[in-house]
């Protein structure tokens, strides 16, 4: 799945009211940093728990999966947002800091993880919640 098919794919769960609305990009901006987070926090626990490899991978390609979503629907709704209060700096800061490429470089190396994989993952579970009607509900389980 190239990154052009994924993104006409994923644009029909950009389904939040701000779609298109400078307050979209925000929320986008704070959904890239977050799933970042939950990055972080898969290789945090299994560095801290000695997660099996096949587990960190696992989680990973879903984690990965929604890292690309944000990134295409910021790409999609043209860049970062102009942020006009006090945390635009450093929120502006950080998502110019982060680099999905280095990102997947690692969990390739790492785990054979690949941005495709990642992307068809991300299709399915993304479908799959459509489909039940639980697109815009809350945790990664629904």
């Amino acid at each position: 799945m190239t990154h052009t098919d994924y993104t006409t794919e994923a644009l029909k769960t950009w389904t939040a009211p701000l779609r298109g609305a400078e307050e979209g990009r925000t929320y986008l901006v704070l959904g890239l940093l977050s799933e970042l987070g939950e990055v972080a926090d898969v290789l945090k626990k299994a560095i801290r728990n000695g997660t099996p490899k096949d587990e960190v991978r696992r989680r990973l390609v879903d984690e990965i999966g929604d890292v690309l979503w944000y990134s295409a629907m910021i790409q999609h709704e043209g860049g970062l947002p102009a942020i006009d209060h006090e945390l635009s700096p450093w929120l502006e800061y950080v998502a110019r800091g982060i680099s999905v490429a280095d990102l997947l470089t690692h969990a390739s190396f790492m785990y054979g993880i690949t941005a495709e994989e990642c992307r068809i993952a991300n299709i399915a579970k993304l479908r799959d919640r459509a489909a039940r009607g639980v697109i815009a509900g809350e945790g990664g389980s629904r």
